[in-house]
Formats: structure tokens, C-alpha cells, sequence
């Protein structure tokens, strides 16, 4: 009967004990984060913007946007450091500028933001806290009490923290730049929409 080496032995055992990690960061670990914060428009949103309320129309300009609270959810996998989600975030505000039938004219509106984004969390010596870095794509829609919707492709950056309660709650701090164009009768101009948001991660399995 043939006899296995003990180099043979090691060489197996090592493959074993390697191939275990590498096969658990593969299994997905599912993450959902309903979260709350504000969201900052700087800057002039558009030059000018035409606002009709039934007959009457009145042009705007210096449009800007008041800042406003934010709800929304993040929903998706964690792959060892990379984590894959979508984003839905709602935000209602007001567009403010300056009027040509008044000294200044307020519009209610809602912001929806949507799209899906990649996670990469960054190695750490604190198990407890982990700084992670966030980009994705998307769209978001200006819903106007007066006026028509307007959707718009969005790009976005970010980076945040996680502070793990347990190993399965984690308290999610995050801030976000979403950039896009908002067109209007004066033409197009680049958006910055920032949104800061705290959020309770959880992380059934």
C-alpha cells in the first residue's frame, strides 16, 4: 500500500485552510439600511426657470433649492470588502428665486433619487468601525407643484462608516455628492446635491 508524503500532507492542508476564506468572502451577505438625513443644494440651481401657475407664467431667475430632510434606504449584498446596493432617497424642498412679479417666488417640489452604487471598504485594525468608499449611477426626478417633472442622470461619490453594535447591527454614517444637469429655458447647468444621512444597517445573515 502506498503511503502519502508529509509534504504532500502540508501542501493539501495548506490549500484547505487557504481556499476556506476565499470561499466565504464569495458567499453574499445580504444588508438593508433605512436611514435619515438632509440634503444641501450650493450653489444657483438654474439661471432662469419659466413658472406657471394655470394662466399666469412668471420667470424666475437665480433659481436655487432650500435644503430639506431625507429618508430613504440602501438595499443590497456585501462580497467579502465590495458590496453591490441600490439607493432610493426622498427629499422634499422648494425651489426659491428671484421674481419678475415679486420680490422672490417659492415653488414646493420633491426630490427622488434612485440608482445603484459599489461599495469598497477599506482594511482596518478596528473589527468594530470600517471606513468604506462609495460611487454609483443613477437618476433623480424633480416632481414641481407648478411646472412639469424633470428626471436627470446622476453620477455620484461618497464615503462613510460603519460602527458595528453587534455582528449583525451596524450604525451607517455616510455623505454623498450627486452630480448631474438640470436643464431649463436658460439652459444647462452642472448640480451638486449633497446628501448626509445616518442609518442602522442590518445583516440577517
Amino acid at each position: 500500500m502506498r503511503r502519502s508524503s508529509p509534504l504532500a500532507l502540508v501542501v493539501f492542508t495548506l490549500c484547505l485552510a487557504a481556499a476556506g476564506p476565499a470561499e466565504s468572502q464569495m458567499v453574499p451577505k445580504l444588508d438593508v439600511t433605512p436611514f435619515a438625513g438632509a440634503v444641501l443644494f450650493p450653489g444657483t440651481l438654474a439661471d432662469e426657470v419659466l413658472v406657471c401657475d394655470g394662466i399666469v407664467c412668471d420667470r424666475v431667475s437665480d433659481v436655487g433649492m432650500k435644503a430639506g430632510v431625507a429618508f430613504g434606504a440602501h438595499a443590497g449584498a456585501r462580497f467579502g470588502g465590495w458590496s453591490v446596493e441600490g439607493t432610493v432617497a426622498f427629499a422634499p424642498s422648494s425651489f426659491e428665486g428671484n421674481s419678475l412679479l415679486g420680490p422672490t417666488r417659492s415653488v414646493d417640489t420633491n426630490l427622488l433619487l434612485y440608482g445603484v452604487d459599489v461599495l469598497y471598504t477599506l482594511p482596518g485594525e478596528n473589527p468594530l468601525m470600517e471606513l468604506f468608499l462609495a460611487a454609483g449611477a443613477g437618476a433623480k426626478t424633480h416632481s414641481p407643484s407648478q411646472g412639469e417633472s424633470q428626471t436627470n442622470v446622476t453620477g455620484n461619490l461618497g464615503v462613510g462608516l460603519r460602527v458595528w453594535l453587534s455582528p449583525s447591527l451596524a450604525l451607517r454614517f455616510e455623505g454623498r455628492d450627486y452630480v448631474s444637469s438640470f436643464d431649463s429655458e436658460g439652459g444647462s447647468s452642472l448640480q451638486n446635491d449633497l446628501l448626509f444621512s445616518v442609518g442602522l444597517s442590518v445583516s440577517p445573515n
